[in-house]
C-alpha cells in the first residue's frame, strides 16, 4: 500500500522550519539544502513544495502575517488593552522569531513586487485590528471618550514597529519588560481618567 502524504502539513513543516533558520542566519544565508537538512527531507522534496526559495519565503511570510492577524482577532475579546497589543511585541519565543522574519523580508519590499503587494494589505490589516480594538475598549468606557481611534491606530502601530525593531538590534537593551513599560506609557495617554 503506498504511503499517504498530508501534502499540506508537509509544507507547513517545511515553511516553518524554514522560518526559524531565517530568523538565524536571514535569507540570503539560508540555502535550500539547509532547510532540507533540518527537515530531514531531500532538497528534491523541499523543491517539490516550493518552486523557489523566493516562493518559499513569500509563503512564510503570509503564514507568519496570518497567524499574528488570527492572534490579534482571538486576543480582541479578552483580556486589558495591554495584553492585546502584547501579542504583536517580541515577548516570546515564537513572536520573536516572527519579528526577525519579518525584519529580513522588509529589505525585499522594494525589490520584489510580490513582497509588497502581500504587505501593503497585511499591514493595513493589523492597523485595522487594533483600530477595532480601540474603540471596543473606548466605547466600553476604558478609554478617553473622544480619541481619534483611526490616529491612536496609527501611532500604536508606530510605536510597535520602532519596539520591534530596537529589540531585533538590541535585545539585550529591550527586555519584554521595558518593550510592555513603553506600551504602558502609551496607552496611559489614552486611559479615562478616574476621579
Amino acid at each position: 500500500m503506498p504511503l499517504i502524504v498530508d501534502h499540506d502539513a508537509r509544507r507547513h513543516e517545511v515553511a516553518t522550519v524554514a522560518a526559524r533558520l531565517l530568523a538565524n542566519a536571514g535569507p540570503k544565508l539560508v540555502t535550500v539544502r539547509d532547510i532540507a537538512d533540518a527537515t530531514g527531507y531531500s532538497t528534491t522534496v523541499v523543491s517539490h513544495y516550493f518552486r523557489s526559495k523566493g516562493q518559499l519565503l513569500l509563503f512564510i511570510h503570509k503564514e507568519l502575517a496570518s497567524r499574528l492577524l488570527d492572534r490579534l482577532t482571538a486576543g480582541m475579546g479578552t483580556g486589558s488593552l495591554q495584553e492585546f497589543l502584547e501579542l504583536i511585541l517580541p515577548l516570546y519565543e515564537e513572536s520573536q522569531t516572527e519579528w526577525r522574519v519579518w525584519l529580513a523580508f522588509w529589505n525585499r519590499l522594494k525589490s520584489e513586487p510580490e513582497f509588497e503587494r502581500y504587505e501593503r494589505p497585511y499591514t493595513k490589516s493589523a492597523r485595522d485590528v487594533i483600530e477595532v480594538a480601540l474603540r471596543k475598549w473606548r466605547d466600553a468606557g476604558y478609554l478617553k471618550a473622544g480619541i481619534d481611534c483611526h490616529v491612536q491606530a496609527d501611532r500604536l502601530i508606530t510605536l510597535i514597529v520602532g519596539l520591534g525593531t530596537q529589540w531585533a538590534f538590541e535585545p539585550q537593551l529591550w527586555p519584554p519588560e521595558r518593550l510592555r513599560r513603553f506600551i504602558a506609557l502609551e496607552l496611559d495617554q489614552l486611559k479615562k481618567r478616574k476621579r
